[in-house]
């Protein structure tokens, strides 16, 4: 750490920023620490030394402002980082994805380069909801087959999740979904919503938080950058990750089952 800011030069500056962009995937992909352990000591480290800016580290930059950003997407990850509360200054900000005009445009952006002629612009969003990674996941990986994007990256995903949790808790896909439903449905009831899929009907049980389906919009302390979508897979407390799982998971309740296709999660559309 303090080669980095020496060999910035940053003696130099009166500003300090120092951004950790995926660190999360680092960690979880490439060394292999599934409970981000390492991700917890860090933000240990540059809470403490943001609260005492005079020692340690930030000793001889004490006259500079600094601070330090990380970028995070698992849920896992940033459900850690609320463990530090406001120390150091601890603040939990969240970026949201493309408003829908300025993702349409994108989209007929990237339709001209790559000569695409049939999408539908209003379904692209109902399903992306403005994220441009997943629009680029679309077009690179699958050549603009929503429907085939849809089955492998949408509908395995949480039917895998909820299969995931029945096997964890030695239970059958059956008895999830159906305690699923049943707490959704009282959350629903409770909140006022007529909708049992909604975000904070949901609420992320069963690993649909951990895996990433579901995530937390809004932390104590929440600054907001960007504003969010007034869509029914947003919620005041939880949101759809991208939309797409939104309308998965509503056809899955009102169905009964996880068995469920393209055809099902569309008709809504």
């Amino acid at each position: 750490m303090e080669y980095a800011l020496k060999s910035r030069n940053v003696g130099r500056a009166s500003l300090i920023l120092i951004i950790f962009d995926n660190f999360d995937k680092y960690l979880k992909e490439e060394v292999g620490d599934e409970h981000y352990t390492a991700l917890s000591g860090l933000l240990e480290f540059f809470a403490e030394s943001h609260e005492h800016p005079s020692e340690g580290v930030w000793a001889q930059y004490s006259d500079k402002q600094a601070n330090t950003l990380f970028a995070l997407s698992d849920q896992a990850a940033v459900k850690i980082t609320t463990r530090l509360g406001s120390k150091g200054l601890t603040t939990p900000l969240l970026l949201w994805n493309l408003p829908r005009r300025e993702f349409e445009g994108v989209i007929n952006e990237v339709a001209e380069l790559t000569g695409a002629k049939n999408f539908d612009a209003e379904l692209l969003w109902n399903l992306l909801g403005g994220n441009v990674r997943e629009l680029g996941d679309l077009v690179i990986r699958y050549g603009w087959d929503v429907r085939r994007w849809l089955q492998d990256r949408v509908i395995d995903h949480v039917i895998q999740v909820l299969t995931g949790a029945a096997k964890q808790e030695g239970k059958l896909p059956t008895d999830v979904l159906e305690r699923l439903i049943e707490l959704a449905r009282g959350n629903a009831k409770d909140l006022g919503l007529n909708d049992t899929a909604h975000p904070d009907a949901v609420m992320g049980y069963f690993g649909l938080l951990e895996s990433n389906v579901i995530i937390n919009v809004r932390l104590p302390g929440t600054v907001y950058l960007s504003e969010l979508p007034r869509e029914p897979w947003v919620g005041r407390w939880y949101a759809y990750q991208i939309p797409a799982y939104y309308w998965v998971v509503k056809a899955i309740i009102e169905k009964g089952s996880i068995n469920v296709g393209v055809g099902d999660v569309l008709k809504n559309n």
